[in-house]
């Protein structure tokens, strides 16, 4: 068993080394351990949306960037041909009339079992303007149901769990579980929110 000093650094490598190293499909910061274990995998923005899917980074560091992210190839990113960059690249000028032709014309681009405004690929993408939605920072924000599914604003999951919304406050891992505030409203904070505690099977390293 290697030195207890040396875990640290072992921790590092494996969740930096762009590979799947126990075979579970996961690799770096996208395995459960490294978001527990590696600092660097806490907190880390998702590989959504047409600009981190264009901007040669591997955003959310799982070791696949833009187009072979598997969250690049959904409904809604026009900056993606399956696994491969379009090329050429789409103007970024161009980028919501194509998203919202893609999200208009009755076809599950994606394959997902879900077409237009029935995928979350559209109904959560704040440059669609054909859905009618709660995902963008002034929906989610003006105190009124925009999707009609009874709630309203940040106790919508179209806003409190997108990642594109920074209106909404939530209970989040690494920074939210251990300021001794309530960050989500819920009336729970820190490891009294289910986001952060031991019983959701992935907690907050401050909660175990």
């Amino acid at each position: 068993m290697p030195a207890e000093a040396d875990w640290p650094g072992l921790v590092e490598t494996r969740c930096t080394d762009a590979m799947d190293n126990d075979g579970d499909g996961f690799g770096d910061c996208a395995e459960t351990s490294c978001k527990l274990l590696h600092p660097a995998c806490r907190n880390v923005p998702v590989e959504a949306g047409n600009a981190r899917c264009s901007d040669g980074e591997d955003n959310d560091k799982d070791g696949l960037t833009d187009c072979a992210d598997p969250a690049c190839q959904g409904e809604g990113i026009v900056v993606c041909d399956g696994s491969s960059p379009v090329s050429p690249l789409p103007a970024e000028a161009d980028w919501p009339a194509l998203v919202d032709a893609a999200c208009s014309d009755s076809m599950d681009n994606d394959g997902n079992g879900f077409s237009d405004c029935m995928d979350w690929g559209c109904s959560r993408n704040p440059l669609v303007t054909v859905c009618t939605t709660e995902a963008t920072d002034a929906a989610c924000s003006d105190s009124m149901d925009n999707d009609g599914n009874g709630f309203t604003d940040c106790e919508d999951f179209s806003c409190s769990r997108n990642a594109l919304v920074t209106v909404c406050a939530v209970e989040r891992r690494g920074d939210g579980c251990g300021n001794g505030m309530d960050d989500d409203g819920n009336g729970f904070g820190d490891c009294a929110d289910r986001a952060c505690a031991p019983s959701m099977g992935r907690p907050d390293p401050a909660c175990l």
